[in-house]
């Protein structure tokens, strides 16, 4: 389909990528690797073809994605809030193929994921625990096909973690494979996974101190390794460059004022607007989440909002088109 002639428009790239989909096919959990060969086999695909839409990521490297969550003294209600863009290539498929995937799994919790058609671990989820779980690519780690993808990586958090370091621990069992800043939040606060291969670094908290306040209750991450590739030492919070940069100064600028309303996955300078094909706001504690997906930039398009229960989705509200910019909040200033 458009995944795979985008991905490997060539006969020799495709040949590459399902090489590197049969190496690292074997270290899938087998209950994915058994769901999607009875899927294969009810849509009349290939198994290794669909298998290869499922770990493209990890078998192709792409870093542009970022996140964040904010909870206890950052937020106005010590509620935790989440934020995720998926930034990636279009390849056509979001005028027609993204998806929310509600599953009520055998084993586990029930969980949504956003997904493509026919891809059964997405980019970001959320349990009824109310665990939330996605995946930033990043570079610079020891990176292996020999270890669970990352998004079957999000997946397996999203269906198995109760609390925030079930979650973490879950990665450290891996096997892993590539280089990722996994964010894991929940009701209860977050924390950024930083990890390849052979690796695992967690921040569970940035503290960024200036003249009059220490703040802390947050993680943010880009494409980049914060403490993974650095002894525990050398290991220093904070910095203000790049998407990392905009994003905790976005948070220090409303620290212990940030709530429902604010959304700075959309804010102008951190979704890639010429890519961004989902921009996700989520309230772990309400299990709720606003998205917007589709053709970039999706974050400037319409939100709609769910409530997750077991027993699937609830509509909120229906979409709007946010009106008001980053900038005319901080002023009062509406269009």
């Amino acid at each position: 389909g458009d995944l795979m002639q985008g991905e490997a428009p060539t006969p020799e790239a495709r040949a590459r990528l399902l090489a590197g989909t049969r190496v690292m096919e074997r270290y899938q959990p087998p209950e994915y690797r058994a769901e999607l060969k009875v899927l294969a086999s009810a849509l009349g695909v290939d198994y290794m073809e669909l298998m290869a839409a499922q770990l493209f990521g990890d078998v192709w490297r792409a870093p542009q994605c970022s996140s964040y969550a904010v909870w206890g003294e950052a937020t106005a209600d010590g509620k935790c809030y989440a934020g995720r863009n998926m930034d990636f290539w279009d390849h056509g498929i979001a005028s027609y193929g993204m998806v929310l995937l509600h599953y009520t799994p055998d084993r586990g919790l029930p969980f949504v994921t956003v997904s493509w058609s026919g891809i059964i671990n997405g980019w970001t989820a959320m349990n009824t625990a109310g665990i939330v779980c996605s995946n930033n690519t990043s570079g610079g780690g020891q990176e292996s096909l020999q270890g669970i993808s990352t998004c079957f990586m999000v997946r397996k958090v999203a269906q198995y973690a109760r609390t925030v370091a079930e979650g973490v621990e879950i990665v450290r069992r891996g096997p892993r494979a590539a280089g990722t800043n996994l964010l894991i939040a929940g009701p209860e606060g977050a924390a950024m996974v930083e990890f390849d291969h052979d690796r695992v670094a967690v921040r569970y908290s940035e503290v960024g101190a200036d003249a009059w306040t220490v703040m802390r209750d947050y993680v943010v991450a880009g494409n980049v390794f914060r403490w993974l590739l650095l002894d525990p030492g050398e290991r220093r919070q904070g910095g203000n460059w790049g998407r990392y940069g905009t994003l905790r100064g976005l948070i220090r600028s409303r620290y212990g004022q940030l709530g429902p309303e604010d959304n700075l996955a959309r804010v102008e300078g951190i979704p890639l607007s010429g890519m961004n094909l989902q921009c996700v706001f989520l309230c772990p504690t309400d299990r709720t989440f606003q998205i917007a997906m589709g053709p970039p930039p999706a974050s400037k398009d319409r939100f709609r909002e769910y409530r997750l229960t077991a027993r699937g989705l609830d509509v909120i509200w229906q979409p709007q088109a946010p009106k008001i910019s980053w900038q005319e909040r901080l002023t009062g200033r509406n269009q």
